[in-house]
């Protein structure tokens, strides 16, 4: 019996639209964007991104024995992980999944409509590393420092790990968490914190952002995410700076929305001092 060409078509469309719902699929839970090592911090960082998740999710990550892993991770806490069962107020972000994984909690700000946290870890070992869903959908990023190239200060050790006091992690003095709310084409975000080291920002917004852009400082600094909305159109990001290289920043809004207030919630981190070079 000679083939029926139209049950190659059928299948071929089936295989097509397979691999399409397939395609769909892996990018609707997971996106992110990485860096050029090469670019940041006289090679101090081994990598750097900013991304989402739609799930619990395991991320690659370039890290090594000694690397020192900062996460941020932001969010909006509405969504159905977002309280506890038991007795209905927030949760971490992170969750008890952060903790799991031996990282320490840098510091939290910001409410159900729009938190944003930060965690430490000194690598040990493995190649991914699980960011929780604990909101609606959930931004983060992940920044590698160089193990061989920078340690943590040991004074802010314990037990070869990083310490913690108060529940936060310990000799960690430039930190700057903000939350609040402002109108999207009026943004003017603070981050000076002082040092001389290695700055990260994180920042969460509860509505789409376009882009971040420098209007007082260096205008070349690295800045990874905001290329859409996710999630009901939150927008999560990351800028890498040496000390107060950038003093303000400003939001550019999708052009098709109409100018409105936006919920946002950031994290300012400068390590001079609890890093120190080898």
């Amino acid at each position: 019996m000679s083939p029926n060409p139209s049950s190659y078509l059928v299948s071929l469309r089936f295989a097509l639209l397979s691999f399409g719902l397939l395609a769909v699929f892996s990018f609707s839970i997971y996106a992110e964007e990485t860096n050029n090592p090469q670019k940041t911090s006289d090679n101090l960082i081994k990598q750097a991104k900013a991304g989402f998740v739609r799930t619990n999710t395991q991320v690659p990550i370039v890290a090594g024995p000694s690397d020192i892993v900062i996460m941020i991770i932001g969010g909006s806490n509405n969504g159905p992980n977002g309280r506890s069962s038991q007795t209905g107020k927030s949760t971490l972000l992170g969750g008890n999944e952060m903790p799991n994984q031996g990282f320490k909690l840098i510091r939290m700000v910001g409410d159900d409509d729009s938190k944003i946290e930060a965690w430490a870890k000194i690598w040990n070992q493995g190649n991914r590393v699980l960011v929780p869903q604990h909101s609606k959908d959930a931004g983060y990023s992940i920044t590698v420092f160089n193990g061989s190239k920078v340690q943590v200060n040991p004074r802010h050790l314990c037990d070869g790990k990083i310490a913690t006091e108060n529940g936060l992690v310990k000799g960690l003095t430039r930190v700057k968490a903000k939350d609040g709310n402002c109108r999207e084409d009026d943004m003017k975000l603070p981050l000076k914190v002082g040092g001389s080291e290695t700055t990260l920002v994180g920042i969460f917004f509860d509505d789409p952002c376009l882009n971040l852009k420098v209007i007082d400082g260096k205008k070349d600094v690295l800045i990874y995410g905001f290329k859409k909305g996710f999630g009901d159109g939150d927008s999560f990001g990351l800028l890498v700076m040496e000390g107060d290289q950038v003093n303000n920043l400003s939001v550019a809004k999708p052009p098709h929305e109409k100018q409105m207030r936006t919920d946002y919630s950031s994290i300012t981190i400068n390590f001079d001092g609890w890093l120190i070079h080898r």
